[in-house]
């Protein structure tokens, strides 16, 4: 059996708490453990970590758990191999195994403004269509008569050719009356005027 060095445990559980080694006995390698909270353990497909060889605690003790079995439980995660444990490249892969929170979440925003940004598309097409049959119907035989609304765009699809409506700003507060320019514009000056110093 091959003892994990304390630093590598120790680092590994100030990265993550719940990270922990054990030793394979049969493959001999050392095993990456997570420690899952009971009720999500029941959901996960990964191998529950049972008998196969000791787990090393968070300082690196061989056999001793750490952790309350009535909470939590050992799953297998990744073999490693010796080599890479005793040179601390463990420490560096679980660090890039590790996603971090907040790109995560940026993809999953960013995804779903562009699911939005489709769906919205979508509907104003569906509805730009809609208006235009409807605004072609006739009125007793007579020529078709178009509404100045169906004619001109409205405002809101004009900001949003120009750029300066996106989902981005889309809940954002509008400017003021005149827009924020005017109050700047008026405060300008002569620029070679450099006032009381």
């Amino acid at each position: 059996m091959e003892y994990a060095p304390a630093w590598v445990c120790k680092a590994l559980a100030d990265f993550h708490p719940h990270v922990r080694l054990g030793w394979d006995g049969e493959i001999e390698e050392f095993a990456v453990l997570q420690l899952y909270h009971n009720r999500d353990a029941k959901r996960t497909f990964r191998t529950f970590w049972d008998g196969q060889g000791p787990a090393f605690s968070a300082s690196g003790r061989p056999g001793y758990k750490d952790w309350d079995d009535h909470q939590r439980r050992a799953v297998y995660l990744q073999s490693v191999s010796p080599r890479d444990v005793f040179s601390g490249k463990v420490v560096r892969l679980v660090k890039s195994w590790a996603r971090p929170f907040a790109a995560e979440y940026k993809e999953t925003v960013d995804r779903q403004r562009s699911d939005i940004d489709c769906y919205i598309e979508s509907m104003a097409h569906d509805m730009g269509t809609r208006l235009y049959k409807k605004g072609q119907g006739t009125q007793g035989g007579d020529a078709p008569i178009l509404a100045k609304k169906f004619i001109e765009k409205p405002l809101s699809q004009r900001r949003m050719e120009r750029g300066e409506l996106t989902t981005d700003n889309l809940w954002r507060t509008c400017a003021p009356p005149g827009g924020f320019n005017k109050h700047i514009e008026a405060d300008q000056g002569d620029p070679n005027d450099l006032g009381e110093i």
